[in-house]
């Protein structure tokens, strides 16, 4: 999911009781940089203040690697 999808998911959850959201970011689709890190997390602050989610995914706890 892309921010985009989980901030309209995050609206949809708080105009309708019925849908939750949950929200990740996985460390592959981070920025390098600590500014664009640093606007990323910035936008899932605000993707989380919409709406509490009911899971938090993606956050890179497995072992796996990607190699290039």
């Amino acid at each position: 999911m892309s921010l985009d999808t989980e901030t309209r998911a995050a609206c949809l959850a708080r105009e309708d009781s019925r849908v939750e959201s949950a929200v990740g970011l996985h460390p592959w689709h981070l920025p390098s940089d600590m500014e664009g890190l640093q606007l990323a997390l910035d936008a899932l602050t605000e993707v989380l203040s919409l709406r509490r989610p009911i899971a938090v995914g993606e956050t890179g706890l497995d072992k796996g690697w990607r190699g290039g």
